[in-house]
């Protein structure tokens, strides 16, 4: 069952919709059943955003590195 998003066209409300049969869509807003169909933005992917989310992660994990007590990191572990 897709998760698609639309726009209404009479209000210009964006909202999603979770497909089970092919009905007719209908605006949650205004009730008006002239919707057009939009690409979703998780949808789209390239080399640059997947090199962003990387990035962006390895900075994460470096500041939490950072801010472990230096008890964590050199004490001695039970196993």
């Amino acid at each position: 069952m897709p998760l698609y998003e639309y726009d209404c066209l009479k209000c210009a409300v964006r909202f999603e919709v979770l497909v089970r049969t092919p009905l007719a869509i209908v605006c949650p807003a205004c009730g008006h059943d002239q919707v057009q169909r939009v690409l979703s933005s998780f949808a789209v992917s390239s080399n640059a955003s997947r090199q962003a989310n990387v990035e962006s992660a390895r900075k994460h994990n470096l500041k939490l590195e950072r801010d472990k007590p230096r008890i964590q990191i050199d004490g001695p572990h039970d196993h």
